[in-house]
């Protein structure tokens, strides 16, 4: 089975799995282009409740592209600290148009790097491939990653 752009789907299933979580739908589609035509696998969050978050966390990508400021759903620093609780491997890197020092140091302090808004794609290229190269659930030879093959099962929703 193919894709529309001709990579095979098991190829994508193997793929490094990158998250990005934004508020704005604008930035989650041009991001979600972009990295796509790196190779990788995307996932894109517009707002989330904290389940959702665990749920995005368990599924242990190895990158992750997270706003600072959203308007609704959980904040950009509940996301770094829920996926470093639940998946240590998970590089973050924080999206902002806040410029204050404070900020950059409060997200660098807690592993994050901090690129402003609107990032150039040149710089977020490199900040992919250097966050993979440490990825230690990627073979560097064929690019393969298993980070998401370990998982635990998402918990079962409640019933009524």
């Amino acid at each position: 089975m193919h894709s529309s752009d001709g990579v095979s789907q098991t190829t994508l299933k193997k793929a490094p799995h990158i998250v990005v979580i934004d508020d704005n739908e604008a930035c989650l589609s041009g991001f979600r282009a972009l990295l796509e035509s790196f190779g990788v696998r995307v996932s894109t969050y517009a707002s989330l409740t904290p389940s959702d978050l665990s749920a995005v966390a368990n599924d242990r990508p190895c990158v992750a592209f997270i706003d600072y400021r959203m308007e609704r759903g959980v904040s950009g620093e509940d996301c770094v600290v829920a996926l470093q609780n639940r998946s240590p491997h998970t590089k973050c890197v924080v999206l902002t148009g806040d410029t204050s020092a404070e900020t950059r140091a409060k997200m660098e302090s807690a592993g994050c790097t901090v690129l402003h808004k609107p990032a150039p794609a040149k710089l977020i290229k490199h900040e992919v491939f250097s966050k993979l190269a440490y990825c230690p659930h990627r073979d560097p030879v064929t690019n393969e990653c298993s980070c998401d093959a370990g998982r635990q099962p998402a918990p079962a929703a409640a019933g009524p």
